[in-house]
């Protein structure tokens, strides 16, 4: 799976659903709120820009390309967009609140633009690019990487051996050596809390003799240990997965509820689940919690629409009835990430 934001959406879209869902630690639903727009642009030879991750500083990392070009890494800070690329297609997944970036990178190739496909893991600080992955030689690339407050970095990889395909993940972090790299086994990891625990989706069914998983569900990893999380209990031979889990150990994501429909879905730190249910459509999906258990994600609305929403205190909000202004003629599809503190 690719957790790659789509491609054609410009950075200050993205930013807005960010920066916006991030404004409120109480929800008065009577008055509207203050939305601020920022505009990320993009570097000079590029025409198109999506953002990411954001951090309580409000630096915003993402990545740039244009219908030609391969994939480039950028920071946005106070106004100035750096590219980390250097030189060589790179996407960042995530910026941690001490302006840490993790994400991959590899080298120019040509044909395949604008985007190549897997790299190295990367860490990017104080204007120095680390290749986390270069200790193993799988055959593959890294699909995704994030990174913590600590400077903990999860990231998985799709590889082939001498035979099937695997997916596989790890967690690096700085050492005694320099390194410390556990195994974080077959999960594909989507985030990583400041406690260490990370989110992601495991397999719970694999066929040996295609060598496929066949059913994956969400899990959290935490010491050394992988632990699926409920599914609704009269569907146990459901599909799911976890795309965030915030410093408390609550997660958020989605379970298979019927067909190909999914439901944005809530998972206590004690195991228990909450079907988040959706705004009139048949499908939800919930990308991100923070401290004060608000949930961002989005969902199908009742006229076949994709709208993002806001959901707190039992209620699902509808973000695009938000908005201040109609005649921006905007709709807002996707609430990826919210700030730790409001």
């Amino acid at each position: 799976m690719n957790f790659l934001p789509p491609l054609k959406r410009s950075a200050w879209l993205i930013f807005l659903s960010i920066f916006l869902l991030s404004a409120w630690s109480e929800v008065v639903f009577a008055q509207p709120p203050v939305y601020v727009v920022t505009d990320l642009g993009v570097l000079p030879g590029y025409d198109s820009s999506a953002a990411t991750s954001i951090n309580n500083k409000g630096q915003v990392a993402g990545y740039e390309f244009t219908s030609t070009t391969p994939l480039h890494a950028f920071v946005w800070s106070d106004g100035v967009m750096t590219d980390l690329s250097s030189g060589s297609e790179s996407v960042a997944f995530s910026i941690n609140n001490n302006g840490q970036v993790a994400g991959y990178a590899l080298p120019p190739r040509s044909g395949c633009s604008p985007y190549c496909g897997k790299g190295d893991a990367m860490l990017w600080q104080n204007g120095v690019r680390t290749d986390l992955s270069s200790l193993f030689n799988l055959g593959g690339g890294i699909e995704a990487a994030y990174i913590n407050d600590s400077g903990q970095v999860a990231y998985w990889q799709f590889f082939t051996a001498t035979g099937p395909s695997f997916t596989t993940s790890f967690l690096w972090e700085s050492g005694l050596n320099g390194f410390t790299v556990p195994n974080l086994g077959l999960l594909e990891v989507t985030h990583i809390n400041n406690k260490g625990q990370v989110s992601g989706q495991n397999c719970a069914a694999y066929n040996a003799q295609t060598s496929v998983c066949v059913r994956k569900v969400a899990a959290i990893w935490q010491n050394g240990i992988i632990t699926n999380l409920a599914t609704p209990p009269d569907n146990s031979d459901v599909s799911g997965i976890a795309y965030y889990i915030n410093d408390f150990g609550q997660a958020v994501g989605s379970v298979q509820i019927s067909g190909s429909n999914n439901h944005a879905t809530f998972w206590e730190n004690n195991g228990s689940m909450t079907d988040l249910g959706t705004l009139g459509g048949p499908t939800s999906d919930a990308r991100s919690i923070n401290s004060f258990d608000q949930i961002v994600g989005s969902s199908n609305t009742s006229n076949g629409g994709t709208h993002a929403f806001l959901y707190s205190n039992g209620q699902m909000i509808d973000l695009n009835n938000q908005i201040v202004d109609p005649s921006w003629n905007w709709v807002r599809r996707l609430g990826l990430m919210m700030l730790a503190r409001s």
